[in-house]
């Protein structure tokens, strides 16, 4: 943007607007700019939404792409002297381009540059900050879900909680399908990530009950030392399912705490992010499920110009929107898959996406390792094959599968569901597994 039309989207901001720019520029965040300015963080992310809208910046139907640093930027191009050092430093580093960027697959670090944004899901999370809250992430394996937890605990912890990762697959099956060891674990789990020595002994008691127990361990021995919020993030929550006494009566302490919020001002210090891959599959209680309350968070897939942000922090410029359109009609746009392309053809440059694509399902190709793996991992479960071999047998149309069976199918990331009926997730695995059935 030229500096006479900077100047002229700059003219047409209202004073609001532009008493909510200054401080955003000050960079202290959207809560810190509500307090100030006493109104909610809603009211204040519609307004920048407003002043990105001013400066250009406006999203295409169905998109939610945020545009604040690219307002940063223009500012930093033509006034920089308003936008504070924070911001200077932190797009630096966001531009910079690292030689050899980590293989995908892993969670990524709070401040990588490949991190995508996805405002939607990020400024639902912080509503952890809320007294008693309870948020819940869910998305297909390897959508981001952990990444957003670590940056969700990461900006907690800026604003001065304690916070704690439970990753609950830690557990073990030997703890796992007991429920007064997993309740043990996980009271251990909490008090080690506070740095409080742990003092079971004191608060267990078999007359009280195991659940009552870990209830009044964590008020008493962890809120009760604690002078501020503590946020603890339960990852992979799904693997209780597979133990299902273990799954009820945890999940509904999970419930109860956030409820006790509402009546108890130390219960309100306990805030709860959730994070998943499928919905629930065991029978319920709705009034002891989380899974019914609290912020739901859905991770959608990645679109055409969320892609092309991407391609640019992996250093390649000319990637275009045709391409990006071309991705998403092999992958539908998962992230993890999205990555990998990009990722590959960063290694490679030498290489085209077309050529790449065409060459995608083959033993050697882009997603030969990935399409492996998850043929082992169906060949592992029969059951889970077998419902799988059904779907791929329909050329895509929709299909009528056991519900529990179509939901974990979904938390692989290999359907789509809608109610009862699936259909496979993209045209990756629709190719490969109609050549290579698991089973």
């Amino acid at each position: 943007m030229n500096r006479q039309d900077f100047e002229a989207c700059l003219e047409r901001l209202t004073p609001k607007q532009r008493e909510i720019l200054w401080l955003f520029l000050d960079c202290p965040g959207d809560e810190a700019i509500a307090k100030r300015l006493v109104c909610t963080t809603a009211n204040v992310r519609a307004h920048l939404a407003n002043i990105c809208k001013t400066f250009g910046y406006t999203n295409g139907e169905g998109e939610s792409y945020s545009y604040r640093q690219d307002v940063v930027q223009d500012f930093i191009q033509h006034y920089p002297d308003r936008v504070s050092p924070q911001w200077h430093e932190r797009l630096t580093f966001t531009q910079a381009q690292p030689e050899s960027p980590d293989f995908p697959g892993r969670p990524l670090k709070v401040n990588s540059p490949f991190y995508l944004e996805r405002p939607y899901a990020e400024d639902k999370a912080l509503k952890v900050l809320n007294p008693g809250a309870l948020v819940r992430i869910r998305g297909p394996r390897k959508t981001g879900k952990t990444s957003l937890l670590n940056r969700t605990l990461h900006s907690a912890k800026d604003q001065g909680c304690h916070t704690v990762a439970v990753k609950l697959y830690r557990a073990g099956d030997d703890i796992l399908q007991d429920v007064e060891s997993f309740l043990r674990w996980f009271c251990l789990e909490i008090s080690d990530g506070v740095e409080l020595p742990p003092n079971l002994d004191n608060y267990w008691n078999d007359q009280r009950g195991y659940a009552s127990s870990c209830s009044e361990y964590l008020q008493r021995h962890v809120l009760g030392q604690l002078t501020q919020p503590l946020v603890v993030g339960l990852d992979e929550a799904d693997c209780l399912f597979e133990y299902p006494k273990t799954a009820k009566a945890f999940f509904k302490l999970v419930r109860g705490w956030s409820e006790e919020g509402k009546t108890s001002e130390l219960w309100q210090n306990f805030r709860q992010v959730v994070v998943y891959a499928t919905e629930v599959y065991i029978d319920f209680d709705i009034h002891a499920s989380p899974f019914n309350v609290g912020t739901p968070i859905k991770l959608l897939p990645f679109k055409p110009a969320q892609i092309q942000t991407l391609a640019q922090r992996y250093g390649l410029g000319g990637f275009t929107q045709s391409e990006s359109e071309a991705l998403i009609a092999l992958v539908g746009g998962h992230p993890h898959l999205v990555q990998l392309a990009l990722y590959h053809l960063h290694q490679s440059p030498q290489l085209s996406l077309k050529a790449s694509i065409a060459d995608a399902t083959s033993q050697t190709g882009l997603y030969g390792d990935h399409l492996r793996t998850l043929a082992d991992t169906l060949s592992q479960h029969p059951p889970l094959a077998e419902a799988f071999n059904t779907a791929i047998a329909t050329s895509g149309q929709p299909v009528t599968l056991n519900p529990k069976v179509a939901k974990q199918l979904e938390g692989m990331g290999l359907v789509t569901r809608n109610d009862v009926a699936v259909q496979i997730s993209c045209q990756l695995y629709q190719r490969y597994f109609q050549t290579h059935p698991p089973i």
